[in-house]
Order: C-alpha cells, then sequence, then structure tokens
C-alpha cells in the first residue's frame, strides 16, 4: 500500500524533559483494489524522567472508507551510549475492517544518527 498525504502538526509542549505534539492530515491511499481518502491523526508524548531514560507514547488513529486503523506505541527507553538506545515498547493496533486486535511487546534496540 502506497499512502500520500500533507498534514499540519503542532507542538503544544516542547521542552527538555517534556514533549507533546499533534499532527492532521489527509491522505491519498493506493493499493490493490484500493483507492481511498484517509483521515489521520495523531498524538504524540514524552517525558525524560532521569538523565538516560524516557518514556514515549505515540497515538495514530486512520478513518477513510473500508479503513478504521488505530495504533499505539508505548516505549520505556534507555540511552546506553550518546548514538545506542535499548528499549521495551509495547504495540497495539485494533483494525476494525478486518475485525483483529494485536498486541505485541518487543525488546529493541537502536541507533541515532
Amino acid at each position: 500500500m502506497l499512502v500520500v498525504g500533507v498534514g499540519h502538526g503542532y507542538r503544544f509542549i516542547h521542552t527538555d524533559n517534556v514533549k507533546v505534539s499533534a499532527e492532521t492530515s489527509i491522505a491519498q491511499a493506493e493499493a490493490r483494489d484500493l483507492n481511498q481518502t484517509v483521515f489521520r491523526e495523531s498524538i504524540w508524548a514524552s517525558y525524560k524522567f532521569a538523565d538516560r531514560s524516557s518514556i514515549s507514547n505515540k497515538l495514530l488513529v486512520e478513518e477513510g472508507g473500508p479503513i478504521h486503523y488505530v495504533k499505539n506505541i508505548l516505549s520505556i527507553n534507555y540511552d546506553l551510549t550518546n548514538n545506542i538506545v535499548a528499549s521495551v515498547s509495547n504495540v497495539w493496533i485494533q483494525d476494525r475492517v478486518n475485525n483483529s486486535l494485536t498486541n505485541v511487546t518487543a525488546f529493541n534496540l537502536g541507533m541515532k544518527f
């Protein structure tokens, strides 16, 4: 699936320790047997509770025609170095069209560029 869109975001809070923002967009979803306008809303929040530790939450809602999708990602992150991050995250996805609910906990190791 290819989704191309345009949107607007706003930072409500942007400090060294707390970040909260929201984004709204309209997009066109293209795939086999799908040509649909999609409305997307997302809210992102993060809190740095120690020098190397933070928690973040990302909520995304997509709606349009046959698409009704809600995704939430909650992560706890620890900076091992300035460039390497370890985290545990929980990804929750509800797809009402396919009547499915997914809930996955993952342990991640990432690199900042």
